[in-house]
């Protein structure tokens, strides 16, 4: 038990080195060497866990991803999904900002944009009539709703959580046609 909370801690530390490193720099000029001074870790340790800084990037957004497929739903409560999602994706904010830094930032929402998919695609009303027009709406949702998140979470929408969910799952629901009426 003991080990293994060292091996932990080493992890996340070598991690949380890089994600600091990358707030300074882009990751292909980020040594192994500048990741073990920040983490005041010797080399041989870092090689225990990790090939190469790319690796350790992997791990961390893989980690992260983990954490947001657990999230899967029977879409019952797509509100709650949503905040949910918001709260894994607030905690890792500091990734988040490297990765858009670093312009791997499409490459993120469209991993994200997947994750939940097929099980969405399961409980989507018409989906056997209209497969095609089922997953273009999935993809329409998630991508705008990642990109939303996304902002708030970066701290370019300065309201609280549940004002964004709201605003997100009403723009699901209603689509813009709140922002067409006529008077």
């Amino acid at each position: 038990m003991k080990s293994d909370r060292r091996v932990q801690y080493t992890r996340r530390t070598l991690q949380e080195s890089l994600v600091a490193l990358m707030q300074e720099k882009p990751l292909q000029k980020i040594s192994v060497k500048e990741i073990c001074a920040r983490a005041d870790i010797n080399r041989s340790t870092f090689y225990v866990h990790f090939g190469s800084p790319e690796e350790v990037l992997n791990s961390i957004t893989e980690g992260m991803y983990e954490e947001l497929r657990a999230l899967q739903t029977d879409y019952s409560d797509i509100r709650l999904h949503m905040s949910r999602t918001c709260d894994v994706l607030y905690a890792h904010r500091e990734l988040l900002q490297v990765l858009i830094q670093g312009r791997d930032f499409m490459n993120t929402l469209w991993n994200i944009s997947f994750l939940w998919k097929d099980d969405f695609l399961k409980n989507f009303p018409g989906v056997q009539e209209d497969r095609q027009k089922a997953e273009a709406t999935y993809l329409f949702i998630t991508a705008g709703s990642c990109a939303v998140v996304y902002n708030w979470v970066l701290g370019n929408f300065s309201m609280p959580k549940e004002q964004m969910v709201d605003q997100v799952y009403g723009l699901i629901q209603h689509g813009l046609s709140d922002w067409f009426k006529e008077d």
